[in-house]
Order: C-alpha cells, then structure tokens, then sequence
C-alpha cells in the first residue's frame, strides 16, 4: 500500500470549517452588536415624515406669545416619549411646532427657563392661560388640550 496518496474522499477540505467560521462570525457579532444596540437605543427613525425643525422666532417668555390652540413641544432626538407625542399629534391633525433642546442653545435656554426636568415639555395655548404638561400621555394631553 503506498502511503504517499490519501484516497480523495478522505481529504480534509480546504475551505472553511464549522469551527474556522464560528472564529471569522464570533468578531463580527462583536463589532455590528453595538452599533446594533445603539441604533435601537438611540431611536432612530428610518421614515421621511419627520417635521422640519423650527428656529424659534422669539426672544420674549416661551409662553408671552401663546395663541388658543397652539402647541410647542420641546424635544431630544433620543426620547421615545417625544416620538410618541409627535405621531399622535400627527395621528390626530394638530398642528404643533417643535425645539429641540439638544441642537439649539435658545430652545435649551426657554426650556430650562419653563422649568423643564424632563422631555417632552409641552406647552399649550388656552384663553385663560396656558398650560405646561411635562411628560407625554394621551390622557393628560387630552384634558389639557381640550380645556
């Protein structure tokens, strides 16, 4: 018997094992994970509906120059409260101007000046006096709102 020749069958492939991709997959699972999670984390939207965002057009008191029925809503890119009220303002046809305190330093001055310690703050125009909801619930919108 010659021992110089192994039969072809019984050669190992030359291309990649199991075991040799298990090696190649597990570094890229840990490099797309993370970008994965932040992806998700950070929220980001894939749609083209978004909103176009407003330069606030006043110097005066966030709330001097309220109308009835107006509404601004103060917002971060990350907050998934924010993209809730925004589809439901949408969802019901209420016309709404949006600030973001993240990317303009006179939308985070009126914030902080309304008192904000959360987003969204949203802010709405009424006879009597408008209204400050802090936080997002359809409910809370609702009877706010509706006053």
């Amino acid at each position: 018997m010659k021992r110089g020749l192994a039969a072809p069958w019984k050669e190992r492939p030359t291309s990649y094992t199991l075991r040799n991709m298990r090696k190649l997959a597990s570094p890229l699972l840990y490099l797309l994970l993370p970008v994965a999670i932040a992806i998700t984390w950070a929220g980001i939207e894939t749609g083209t509906d978004a909103v176009a965002k407003v330069p606030l057009p006043h110097k005066k008191a966030p709330l001097a120059d309220m109308k009835p029925g107006q509404v601004r809503i103060y917002t971060t890119e990350w907050c998934s409260y924010c993209k809730q009220a925004k589809r439901y303002f949408k969802s019901k046809g209420i016309r709404y101007a949006e600030y973001n305190i993240e990317e303009s330093s006179q939308a985070r001055q009126d914030y902080q000046s309304l008192g904000g310690g959360g987003v969204p703050l949203i802010l709405i125009g009424h006879r009597q006096g408008n209204k400050i909801l802090s936080g997002f619930s359809i409910a809370g919108f609702e009877a706010q709102y509706r006053q």
